[in-house]
């Protein structure tokens, strides 16, 4: 046959460089599974961006005149922007801005910069810098290292800084970052009776400090030998510097310096923030993953890099350390599950078709399933895609529908070689007669999957991985059908059926009536003769079947309250959270870093004992109200932000359960709003 068709011709005639694609790709495959990216869930681009003014001390109207109406003025230009919300609160001014889902945020970021840099010069010179946000689901941390112990809290802090910049050196980290951190200061605690006997002022200190603690650039000296740079010490950088410090050069040639009326050392700023871990201060760094890399991998690298700190000799012993929030658990055991649903699929079906086909029919038709697998996950892989629940969930429910090309193929090539025609004939008369009928099957199919890519929101770019993949493997299944499988089976199928059974005879159309069969297939070869020759008495019959189940369907979801049954809710994703539960306290805007760091106490007290927790991490304070939590933005009133550990799923309560007591044990705190939520398992519909 000429045009397209002929395809499989060609294929037959130039078998090796047929096989050789077909092997390539396969192999493609399988470097693919060794080597993609995993994660529990899409990385879909989320359509908001957060502005954050800080103004220490303002009042919640003034925020809103001074910081969000200026900052409206300007963001509600901004190209491709869908809705603004601006919240005023105590010494802060926040604005969430929303995209269209199809947004380019790398753009979208740029654009908001620049209106927020026009916005500064309307904001009081006491504002600190804006701090402009997209909400990305990459930042949540996907493992917490937890460092407590019996140990000085400089020697903590000193650890954990190390181990910081020691993570942060793993190409697959985007960030590292600790709570609990306390930032170094130099201090030089003044005597006053010192100052007033030597008749030193406040102001002559301050411009002491003020003039010596400068970078002072000296430019370069050229020589007949070179040209070099001269550096000039002018930083105050340990304590000998600010001890050593000049206040006063009297005429009589004595000197007053910071030393004769201060005691200097180092210290720490108040601490805006703390961490705990298991009922114990701790000081923990939070690690994300960067987007695209396999996260299992990297968290492995994290545990390595902690291994060889902690087995060093240096490493003190009262210093423990501890994983929480580890995330690669859940994410190995959503994979291994699904792969193992997967090759049971497989498996099933291939016994199928050994029923219903014959061993050597059936191989052909079991190798098309991995093979098209492995094609489609070879182009993911070659197209930069991660491997997530969504794309394992595509492959699952492409089982049963690839097969069906592979079947047509191989049956009725089956059938010519009854006849008695040669397998290389058989097998190309196969593939040139099916080809249109399944490629407007396999067309169909597409079709009902196509207008899931064009979902433009956020819940459509989540969903579309699932028609992408099945595009890939029904692809994939077209190209095995009517190329690989026809080359396969000129080259390795039967040469000929050399006595066919009655059955085979009458099924091909040789001899026989397939409706005097006995068994299953004469049971369906009489019952479609008799549906054939009453075609109206079929429609009718489906016309009331389908009616029933339309409204036995509606009458169920409306429900019948004189027999008690309650209508049904319609949820677009079922209610089923994750094993990522976290706690979220909120007071009114006059707490204390300390009075935060009580509630966190009293939080973890409260639900420490509650079957199914295993530990509890805790961040309060300053650092409670920022980053992302279910990946939406946490509320910039937040004091505390708790972690609970569940035990792993096979042996606890179900996770909606433990919330339930969660929500018990706090709901009675008073004056601080509280909040059990857990990381949903379907696209981020709130965020």
């Amino acid at each position: 046959m000429g045009g397209i068709v002929g395809i499989v011709g060609f294929a037959i005639h130039n078998w090796r460089m047929t096989i050789g694609i077909m092997l390539f790709a396969v192999i493609g495959g399988i470097f693919a599974i060794l080597n993609f990216p995993l994660d529990a869930e899409p990385d879909i681009p989320i359509p908001f961006i957060n502005v954050t003014v800080v103004l220490p001390g303002v009042s919640p109207e003034d925020s809103q005149r001074l910081l969000i109406r200026p900052l409206e003025t300007e963001l509600k230009s901004v190209e491709g922007l869908k809705h603004m919300n601006g919240t005023a609160a105590t010494s802060v001014g926040n604005v969430t801005l929303e995209f269209n889902a199809s947004f380019d945020q790398d753009k979208a970021i740029q654009d908001v910069l620049e209106k927020v840099d026009r916005a500064r010069s309307e904001f009081p010179q006491e504002a600190r810098e804006p701090i402009v946000q997209e909400i990305n689901t990459n930042k949540l941390p996907v493992v917490v290292i937890n460092l407590f112990g019996n140990a000085p809290d400089r020697e903590l802090q000193r650890l954990s800084k190390d181990l910081k910049r020691r993570i942060e050196s793993i190409p697959q980290v985007l960030e590292a970052n600790i709570s609990g951190e306390r930032v170094d200061v130099l201090e030089a605690i003044i005597d006053p009776a010192l100052t007033e006997s030597l008749g030193v002022s406040f102001e002559e200190i301050a411009r002491a400090v003020a003039s010596n603690n400068k970078l002072i650039t000296a430019g370069a000296l050229e020589t007949d030998t070179g040209k070099f740079s001269v550096k000039l010490p002018g930083l105050i950088e340990d304590e000998s510097d600010l001890a050593d410090l000049v206040i006063r050069a009297n005429p009589n040639g004595s000197i007053i310096r910071m030393r004769d009326i201060a005691h200097v050392a180092r210290g720490y700023k108040d601490a805006l923030s703390y961490a705990r871990f298991d009922g114990n201060k701790s000081v923990s760094v939070e690690v994300s993953n960067r987007s695209g890399e396999n996260m299992i991998e990297t968290i492995d690298k994290v545990r390595a890099v902690v291994a060889d700190m902690t087995g060093s000799v240096s490493w003190p012993d009262t210093v423990q350390v501890e994983f929480s929030q580890d995330r690669s658990n859940d994410t190995r055991v959503m994979v291994s599950t699904l792969f193992s649903s997967i090759i049971n699929a497989v498996i099933l079906v291939f016994i199928v078709c050994v029923a219903a086909l014959g061993f050597r029919s059936a191989l052909f038709v079991g190798w098309a399933i991995p093979a098209s697998f492995l094609m489609a996950l070879f182009l993911m892989f070659v197209q930069g895609e991660s491997i997530n629940f969504m794309i394992l969930f595509g492959l699952i429910l492409s089982v049963g529908v690839l097969v069906d090309s592979a079947i047509v193929i191989i049956e009725y090539a089956d059938r010519k070689l009854a006849e008695g025609m040669p397998r290389k004939q058989a097998f190309k008369i196969a593939g040139e007669r099916m080809f249109w009928p399944i490629t407007s099957s396999t067309a169909t199919t597409l079709a009902a999957f196509l207008p899931l890519l064009f979902w433009d929101d956020i819940t459509g770019k989540f969903m579309s991985y699932l028609p992408l993949t099945m595009i890939y493997v029904l692809s994939a299944s077209l190209l095995m059908a009517l190329v690989f499988l026809p080359t396969m089976g000129a080259l390795m199928g039967p040469r000929y059926v050399s006595k066919p059974t009655g059955n085979l005879k009458a099924l091909s159309g040789a001899e026989g009536d397939p409706s005097d069969l006995r068994g299953i297939t004469g049971l369906y070869a009489r019952i479609i003769t008799f549906l054939v020759s009453k075609p109206f008495l079929v429609i009718i019959g489906t016309v009331i079947m389908l009616v029933m189940i339309a409204g036995n369907f509606g009458k169920v979801m409306k429900g019948d309250e004189a027999a008690g049954i309650l209508p049904k809710p319609v949820e677009f994703f079922t209610n089923t959270p994750s094993d990522q539960v976290f706690i979220v306290a909120r007071t009114r805007g006059n707490s204390t870093p300390l009075s935060a760091l009580e509630i966190s106490k009293e939080i973890e007290r409260r639900i420490k004992d509650i079957d199914g927790v295993k530990v509890v991490y805790s961040v309060s304070g300053a650092a409670a109200s920022r980053g992302q939590v279910t990946g939406a933005q946490v509320p910039t009133d937040t004091v505390v932000k708790v972690f609970p550990e569940l035990l792993p799923h096979a042996g606890r309560r179900k996770t909606l359960e433990i919330m339930e007591d969660m929500r018990e044990a706090i709901k009675d705190m008073p004056g601080i709003l509280t909040e059990v939520t857990a990381e949903s398992q379907g696209p981020p519909l709130g965020k």
